[in-house]
């Protein structure tokens, strides 16, 4: 590694460093002649595209990986996201790249299908594959899952093991070929917080419990990436306040306007985020709520609207120390004799800043903050403007 790399030394992936060239490279060749500079240039990219053959995989995946610390869903947001492993070069003739597949589904482990993959502190997750069955036999493969389905397809498949068993030696196939192992990932315990970490192997990278991210990005502990889950339906938000619950907060920033036709609880240490007024609103149909449930829940930016038939409370702060800032609150369209609240202040401790709630014309029942624990001390609003 460069004496000034940001990379970590005990990474796990390849380095520069680490590679040995068994031959002058060309750019020394002066067999030749180098007289010009185009003879020059070619020789320099002739060298880096050398260089550059030698990554030899790209691990990636279609969508998000969701790993809990116990489970590795392929099913973040209800879709069915793949894992794939391309091999940018190997013997073939005809096929000198091709990629394995894992394909996520939405329903259920099968054959050659991956819903989720329980794992725990010593799991390990390898690829068997046989030279025979791949090599100059096409450009995709779909492999059996024999982690956590029926899969038995040996030589095109993911299998489970345990580091302490170690993965199996390799071996010719009866049938023709050579049958390889390629480790894939590896569950550890963390002492510091008492949850599993999985580590990408091929990329030398970690992910914490709770971690939802497309399969390539380096997450790591501290301040959460600005923002970790994505909202663009009532559906995807429910997920994504799912996952906020078992990994104990984090941060969904609503990418679409939607409208919510039910009661939906911020958990704690949560925060909902928003774009600001008149983007990728809220629109509350009657009889639904949205609530900061846990402590610590906040709302920041998000603009939340009321249809004309929307008769009750918008949002309700139904925990304590929850905030919320730079909202937008719209009632002037609900023409219910009944009252009608934007924002109920409940429990205690809870703010709101810089916020603004339209009541519009006529305002008659209509409330833009309800203190129903009182409007000092437990419970308060600073530079809120009605209009």
């Amino acid at each position: 590694m460069n004496y000034d790399s940001t990379r970590p030394a005990n990474s796990g992936d390849t380095k520069l460093s680490e590679i040995a060239i068994d031959r002058t490279p060309k750019v020394f060749d002066t067999a030749g002649p180098q007289t010009n500079a185009l003879v020059t240039s070619e020789v320099a990219f002739d060298t880096l595209a050398e260089l550059a053959r030698r990554q030899n995989y790209i691990l990636h995946s279609q969508g998000n990986m969701n790993w809990s610390g116990t489970q590795l869903r392929f099913d973040d947001s209800a879709i069915g996201n793949n894992i794939l492993l391309e091999i940018l070069s190997s013997e073939g003739v005809t096929n000198h790249s091709f990629t394995l597949q894992m394909n996520g589904s939405t329903t259920a482990n099968g054959t050659n299908t991956f819903e989720f993959i329980n794992l725990t502190d010593g799991d390990l997750l390898y690829m068997e594959l046989n030279s025979a069955l791949l090599v100059d036999s096409g450009t995709a493969f779909a492999l059996d899952n024999a982690a956590s389905g029926t899969g038995t397809t040996v030589g095109k498949r993911l299998l489970k093991t345990t580091v302490a068993a170690g993965m199996p030696k390799i071996t010719q196939s009866p049938t023709g070929g050579t049958i390889f192992n390629i480790p894939l990932a590896m569950v550890k315990l963390n002492t510091l917080l008492g949850t599993n970490d999985i580590f990408w192997i091929p990329h030398g990278i970690r992910w914490p419990a709770g971690t939802v991210s497309n399969l390539g990005a380096v997450i790591v502990e501290g301040p959460q990436p600005w923002a970790d889950h994505f909202a663009s339906s009532q559906a995807t938000l429910q997920s994504a306040i799912a996952s906020c619950s078992v990994a104990g907060g984090g941060i969904i920033l609503i990418t679409a306007p939607f409208s919510v036709s039910t009661t939906i609880a911020i958990p704690a240490n949560t925060k909902l985020l928003g774009r600001g007024p008149g983007v990728n609103q809220l629109t509350m149909v009657n009889g639904s709520l949205l609530t900061l449930g846990g402590t610590f829940a906040s709302m920041q930016s998000v603009a939340v609207v009321a249809q004309s038939g929307f008769a009750g409370t918008m949002v309700a702060f139904n925990a304590s120390n929850c905030n919320m800032r730079e909202c937008y609150f719209d009632i002037s369209a609900c023409t219910d004799v009944a009252t009608n609240i934007a924002v109920n202040l409940n429990q205690s401790n809870s703010r709101m800043y810089n916020c603004g709630i339209h009541l519009g014309s006529p305002s008659v029942n209509k409330i833009g903050i309800n203190y129903q624990t009182g409007a000092t001390g437990p419970n308060t609003d600073v530079d809120t403007i009605f209009y």
